[in-house]
């Protein structure tokens, strides 16, 4: 079974990122020793050019949906000769993409008028929006899906269930049990299960037993191929001088599991020890559970009237609470895709999405910050941009997010903190309150400090704006970077940030180079000040004059000559107008 490596993974994440191409160049044909099971962590390389048979460009490409993708490898009788284990898919940048683990197969060219084989290998790649990032753009074909693996999956599914109910082994009846008949030993007929799989034997069948003490065993497989396989049982008969008898589930060399279960022991004597799990058939177990069904027969009737009419007063009563389903969506969802290409996909026991209708509303906490423009696809249905967001750490991860569908599109009705129920569009937010209290989400602007491990949602959004430096630097001259968050790497990885400290200072809006206020940043402090000018005052002088009874005349005068002279100081410690001295706080 063919699997997606961890680097493949990351890179059609990245190549989804980016918005650029995953080209896939070739495949890798190796014959590995000892190859083993596929890794569970799927961490997988290029095993060595020792190791490596052949390396051939794909045959074909196409897609089976959009989050599928099938690359095929057709090898003609003029390739050979050669035997591989070991199948892997690599892109044009030397990335292992895919690695399938198989049974040996040989691969001959025709030569000297024997015919070669064919032989046509796929992988099946399945990622979220697989088939943009690839390109394909052809359907598959019928031959290039891997139905064996489908068929597989079903068999096993059945025999798990199977080990659900009948447990590691268990018979019905008398099935499979050991008897001793006129001196021979028999193995009554019936049906049993074995390790989830299904065996019968027709016909009671005679027993080998030649030493004692010995022990019975069945050993019980599913063998075959994609057309067709069957249950194939082994009655095994083990004695102390057994040696090679495996008494324990096992995988043979054709990579088959065996399952073996020990249906009885013979003694010395030759009496015999029953080991079988005997499984009651249902219908009897309930027989004996209720000898006397019919007493129970009205009380289910009413039972069954009662739910009815609940059910129907439940329908009518949701109908009336929500008179238009349409305008807010029901469905649970699961999220996957990318941070930018979000894909919603209907949880198990629900319906999928078919069709969307206008004013339909979706509701679902976002698991990445995106980078870019975003793109919505709701299950099946086409993907559809989301108006409105088109910059980074614009929709934040854990932020609880409503999205309303409109004329074939998607726009952002809400995001909202699940913490503190606030609307991220609030955070940061300078509010003036004329009460004196915190309600719930709101914080002093008093350099308080919080931190992302209780506010991610807040750190995220703080760290992208311009106004968010080290602590360290604030701490430098708290005044001037009083606007300032202040932010903290600390030693368990979480980050802290210091609020801003607005408390007696008046706001101005930040020129944003208009001129009126050249020469601040964005939050920067400013101390008070009063604009430059001159005060000016006007005195008049005389010569002096002899005292004396008669007049004298006054030959020269000056009037109206002015001088600058220092008043008297008035007026209090600051420059201000009138003012309310209000609350001034954030959300987060």
């Amino acid at each position: 079974m063919s699997f997606l490596t961890q680097a493949g993974e990351a890179q059609i994440a990245n190549k989804q990122g980016n918005a650029t191409r995953m080209t896939v160049s070739h495949f890798v044909l190796a014959h590995v020793p000892n190859l083993g099971a596929e890794p569970s962590d799927r961490v997988a390389s290029l095993p060595s050019d020792e190791q490596i048979v052949q390396t051939l460009p794909y045959s074909k490409h196409a897609y089976v949906n959009p989050n599928q993708v099938v690359y095929s490898l057709i090898m003609d009788s003029t390739i050979g000769d050669f035997r591989f284990n070991w199948i892997g898919l690599v892109d044009e940048e030397d990335v292992l993409i895919a690695v399938a683990h198989i049974t040996p197969i040989e691969k001959r060219k025709s030569a000297e008028g024997v015919e070669g084989n064919t032989i046509a290998r796929n992988f099946l790649l399945k990622y979220t929006g697989i088939q943009n990032v690839t390109g394909a753009n052809v359907p598959a074909d019928t031959w290039q899906l891997d139905f064996s693996t489908r068929f597989n999956g079903m068999d096993e599914r059945e025999r798990l269930s199977n080990l659900d109910l009948y447990g590691q082994a268990s018979f019905l009846d008398g099935a499979y049990q050991v008897i001793k008949e006129n001196n021979q030993y028999q193995l009554q007929a019936g049906v049993g299960y074995v390790g989830g799989i299904r065996t019968k034997l027709a016909e009671q069948e005679s027993l080998a037993v030649s030493d004692l003490p010995c022990s019975v065993w069945l050993d019980v497989s599913l063998q075959g191929d994609v057309s067709d396989k069957v249950t194939v049982s082994q009655i095994q008969v083990q004695t102390e001088a057994s040696s090679d008898f495996v008494s324990s589930d096992y995988v043979d060399s054709n990579s088959i599991v065996h399952y073996v279960s020990k249906l009885a022991a013979i003694d010395t004597n030759g009496e015999i020890t029953d080991y079988r799990v005997i499984y009651d058939n249902v219908a009897q177990h309930e027989a004996k559970a209720n000898p006397h069904p019919q007493y129970f027969e009205y009380t289910d009737e009413q039972c069954a009237a009662t739910l009815a009419f609940a059910q129907q007063a439940l329908s009518e009563h949701e109908a009336k609470a929500d008179p238009h389903p349409q305008y807010q969506s029901k469905q649970s969802f699961s999220i996957s895709g990318s941070a930018n290409e979000i894909v919603l996909s209907s949880v198990a026991g629900t319906n999928p999405v078919s069709h969307l209708a206008d004013h339909q509303c979706f509701s679902f906490v976002l698991s990445a910050t995106n980078t870019a423009a975003v793109t919505i696809q709701i299950d099946d249905l086409d993907a559809l941009s989301l108006v409105g967001v088109s910059a980074a750490n614009q929709l934040l991860a854990g932020a609880c997010v409503t999205l309303r569908y409109l004329a074939g599109a998607f726009y952002l009705e809400s995001q909202i903190n699940p913490k503190t129920g606030n609307a991220i569009t609030d955070i940061g937010k300078l509010w003036i309150d004329t009460l004196d209290i915190l309600r719930p989400g709101e914080y002093a602007l008093d350099g308080s400090v919080i931190n992302s491990k209780n506010h991610p949602i807040a750190v995220a959004l703080i760290r992208a704006s311009s106004n968010c430096i080290t602590q360290s630097t604030k701490n430098a001259n708290i005044q001037s970077y009083a606007g300032f968050y202040g932010y903290t790497d600390e030693s368990d990885g979480s980050t802290s940030i210091s609020l801003p400290i607005v408390g007696g200072e008046f706001i101005r809006m930040h020129d944003g180079g208009r001129g009126v206020d050249t020469g601040r940043g964005f939050a920067s402090w400013q101390g008070d000040q009063i604009k430059a000018h001159s005060h000016n005052f006007t005195v008049g002088s005389a010569s002096d004059m002899n005292p004396g009874a008669n007049p004298l005349s006054v030959d020269d005068y000056y009037r109206g000559q002015p001088y600058t002279k220092v008043t008297a100081s008035t007026g209090g410690n600051e420059t201000r107008p009138r003012n309310l001295a209000y609350y001034g706080k954030t959300r987060l």
